[in-house]
């Protein structure tokens, strides 16, 4: 073996450490349509599978946690006067619904957007035109080979752009059949999502060029190589600084899709993204591309109840606070891939979507297909799921409730929160991560309204009205001058600062130790006292982290928490629907559909669509 065949071996990845990386960084590597994850992309750590057998899933049903007086008449109407967008995605009817009941359904619980209504694009279409719902289309990402090297990125916008003309002329094509303008019509949502995680798209640029991929890196962030098991200071800022790297080329790979999606359909596109709450990605550039950015989040997948509704809400800051953009949220009830670890029942549904809803979303998707639980179980949407374990048809009711109570209402902007948790995004190991999302789950289950606030944004403090009154810092080991600056500027103009970091401002992002953060004690202990130090108008507290909410004030915002979907118009106000003129004179024929066979497709051409409410074409 040469010297240099030997270097591009090394420069390579074996499988362990690729599994290593993967548990390391919480990321999904395998995701194929009708195959098992691999990787969970909710939870924390790597989760089993789980396989139940028919008949024996377990239920959650929580009692409703709510006040039932009224909302102040005297709390300003916190909205920005925009309709919520509802969505329905990945739906197939099947033989579950005749066509007219699933699109009667979706549209009478003000679902103003879809995918698919129908069995295949032809029905789709004909039926959004019959009930007023505008199609939603997923902008090309199957099948293409994505770029990671700098040298790559130029051919690959090219290539893309191509890709995207293509897709355009199919388009206008569709609205011939749709008899209806698609491309540039105003408000129309664009779905674009990336198939690879940050870790993917990396190592599969490792793989194919080592040397030239660990050049790359090496250049970016001055580590040659990913490493999931780094102990000295100096190793593990080096990592920092690569996954920081690789979160960055990642964003600008969809940066470049968005840029050439808007220029061929319309520059005012609504664009619309589809990821999930982990793995971790560059969140500001993510919401310099999107409109909206889209979170599926899984409460499914805890163990603990407690955690379930509080993590909805954590998920929805990250992409709120973090982009700076109200996000689209897709509040997960179906059977999950690794196997749910709970069924939700209607109670469930409608806390978890209360809890995404006053945390500020632009709207809600609603994803109902349920994957197997074991092998040979159903597979397909929820409320045909033949296993009444599973109570399909109950959470397809509940998610359809929640829809039509947001349907027609502005949409809830949460006020700023005068408790902020400090997130120094780019300098946070998965560790750092858990006990950011522990934080503000802590607060939200003792009902203290907060936010996340990213490092990079720490000079919008000083002039947000009303102003962050207290940060906590759960984790911030590594840090910047800059970031130690504001922050002391924050204290100095009275401010408080609760660490509950022991590690606090230990290191610079090159690993380097700092001078000792003012009035650090030597540990952060349940029974030892609080250490307070004043400094300027504001204070600097150092406290375990089950001492914080001795020191945050929640006065004046708790009324938050009783904003729910089916109270949120009194309080915002009614909005149009967002649908588009029905047209029921539209009607789908037996000679549309295979052989014009009435047996193929009976019932079809039914006139009296009173009876189609209870119509079931197939039971």
């Amino acid at each position: 073996m040469t010297a240099d065949e030997k270097r591009e071996a090394d420069d390579r990845y074996t499988p362990d450490e690729v599994d290593a990386l993967a548990r390391a960084a919480c990321e999904t590597l395998v995701a194929r349509p009708g195959t098992v994850y691999d990787y969970d992309v909710e939870a924390y750590q790597r989760i089993d599978r789980r396989l139940v057998e028919p008949g024996a899933y377990p239920s959650y049903d929580p009692a409703p946690d709510r006040s039932d007086k009224p909302l102040s008449s005297s709390i300003e109407p916190p909205t920005d006067g925009k309709p919520y967008v509802l969505r329905i995605g990945g739906f197939r009817r099947g033989d579950v619904f005749g066509p007219y009941e699933a699109a009667m359904q979706i549209a009478r619980s003000g679902i103003s957007y879809a995918d698919s209504l129908g069995n295949g694009l032809f029905e789709h279409l004909v039926l959004c035109r019959r009930y007023g719902i505008r199609p939603t289309f997923e902008a090309p990402t199957m099948g293409i080979s994505m770029p990671f090297l700098e040298e790559e990125l130029d051919p690959f916008r090219k290539r893309y752009r191509r890709r995207i003309q293509e897709w355009a002329a199919w388009i206008k094509r569709v609205e011939a059949v749709y008899e209806a303008p698609i491309l540039l019509r105003s408000g129309q949502p664009w779905v674009l999502f990336g198939v690879d995680s940050p870790l993917a798209l990396f190592l599969r640029s490792a793989q194919r060029y080592p040397g030239k991929t660990a050049k790359e890196l090496r250049a970016g962030s001055g580590a040659g190589r990913l490493c999931s098991n780094s102990i000295s200071p100096q190793d593990r800022a080096a990592q920092l600084r690569a996954w920081a790297f690789i979160r960055k080329r990642h964003m600008l790979i969809r940066a470049i899709m968005a840029q050439e999606l808007r220029a061929m359909i319309a520059p005012d596109a609504l664009l619309i993204d589809n990821a999930h709450t982990l793995p971790v990605i560059d969140y500001h550039a993510l919401g310099e591309i999107y409109d909206h950015p889209g979170v599926a989040v899984r409460p499914g997948y805890l163990d603990d109840s407690a955690l379930r509704s509080p993590y909805v809400g954590y998920a929805v800051r990250l992409f709120a606070d973090l982009t700076g953009r109200p996000p689209v949220a897709s509040v997960r009830i179906n059977m999950l891939a690794s196997t749910t670890r709970c069924i939700p029942r209607s109670h469930a549904v409608h806390q978890w979507c209360d809890e995404a809803i006053r945390h500020g979303v632009a709207g809600l998707y609603f994803w109902p297909v349920d994957y197997p639980g074991g092998s040979g179980q159903y597979q397909g949407v929820m409320a045909g799921n033949t296993d009444p374990s599973t109570h399909g048809r109950e959470r397809w009711n509940a998610m359809l409730e929640v829809m039509s109570h947001l349907a027609g209402t502005q949409r809830f902007c949460p006020p700023p929160a005068l408790v902020g948790v400090l997130v120094p995004d780019d300098a946070l190991e998965i560790c750092g991560w858990s006990r950011v999302m522990a934080c503000f789950v802590r607060l939200e289950r003792s009902k203290i309204w907060s936010r996340l606030v990213s490092t990079r944004r720490l000079g919008e403090l000083s002039c947000e009205t009303p102003q962050c009154r207290t940060l906590i810092a759960p984790a911030m080991p590594f840090t910047t001058h800059a970031i130690i600056d504001a922050l002391l500027h924050f204290v100095r103009r009275g401010g408080q600062l609760v660490v509950t970091d022991i590690n606090f401002a230990q290191h610079d992002m090159e690993g380097r130790q700092r001078e000792p953060f003012p009035g650090q004690p030597q540990c952060l202990e349940r029974d030892v006292p609080p250490v307070v130090n004043n400094l300027g108008d504001g204070r600097i507290v150092w406290c375990h982290e089950d001492m914080v909410e001795q020191f945050v004030n929640n006065s004046g915002q708790a009324w938050i928490y009783d904003v729910r979907c089916d109270s949120i118009r009194q309080l915002t106000g009614p909005s149009s629907w967002g649908l588009a003129e029905p047209q029921p004179d539209i009607r789908l024929q037996h000679y549309l559909y295979e052989h014009s066979s009435s047996w193929i497709m009976p019932h079809i051409d039914e006139s009296d669509e009173d009876d189609l409410d209870h119509q079931r074409v197939w039971s």
